[in-house]
């Protein structure tokens, strides 16, 4: 849900514009969206009364607020990959980013790191994964754009997708999350890890089918529309 609000959902628009100056500005915008509500977050949690009525110290809030930087570098390196054709690529680091995810938590977790053991191998894959396609796109990609008009003009040209992307996202992972939240207050955490697991076992063909399109469909579809080639017949074929 941070995430969603931080980088608006301009992430998603980074496949779209014809040219890289207009993405590069657009996976900037996102980026320091991320890294201001990280910033937020630090200072949250540096303050000891919100860090006891939630019950969490202060360096389960700062690992909280990297992770967060992590995951919207990773979505903005993800759609940057996407935007150059690079699917083996995104392939080969989600895969990387899930063994070594599971392979630290595991370790971590026989070694008594409780909640640490979770959080930390998270940070680590994120990185991870962002840090092998930015250097697969390293060659394609340009510098991201820093000046102000550059940024300003590109959100303007997508604020559609904060304005109608983000309350949508927000409302999805609402519906999606308020189910762990009751199961996990009214029948105990060790129901709700098994609920959680259920959940991801069952969404897994999903998300790795469905994923995977829709990663290749927006950049296709995106490339054809900026030529003037009427998606249309496409789209009717996919649905």
């Amino acid at each position: 849900i941070l995430v969603a609000i931080a980088t608006a959902q301009l992430h998603t628009a980074i496949v779209i514009p014809k040219d890289d100056k207009q993405a590069n500005a657009l996976a900037a915008i996102a980026i320091l969206g991320c890294a201001a509500m990280a910033l937020i977050l630090g200072a949250l949690a540096t303050s000891k009364p919100l860090l006891n009525a939630l019950g969490i110290n202060h360096w389960i809030g700062a690992i909280t607020a990297a992770i967060l930087v992590a995951n919207g570098a990773a979505l903005v390196s993800s759609s940057l990959a996407t935007r150059y054709g690079l699917f083996g690529y995104i392939g080969l680091a989600a895969l990387a980013r899930a063994t070594t995810v599971a392979i630290v938590q595991t370790i971590l977790g026989l070694n008594g790191f409780g909640v640490y053991g979770l959080l930390l191998p998270y940070l680590i894959g994120e990185i991870l994964y962002s840090a092998l396609l930015i250097v697969a796109i390293r060659v394609m990609s340009k510098p991201v754009l820093a000046n102000y008009n550059d940024l300003r003009g590109a959100f303007l040209d997508f604020v559609d997708f904060p304005k109608f992307g983000l309350p949508q996202e927000l409302l999805g992972a609402g519906s999606q999350n308020i189910s762990s939240l009751i199961i996990g207050a009214s029948l105990g955490s060790g129901v709700l890890g098994q609920y959680a697991m259920a959940m991801r076992l069952l969404m897994a063909p999903a998300q790795l089918i469905g994923g995977s399109l829709r990663q290749v469909l927006s950049a296709q579809y995106a490339a054809r529309s900026n030529k003037g080639v009427s998606i249309n017949r496409e789209i009717k074929k996919t649905t």
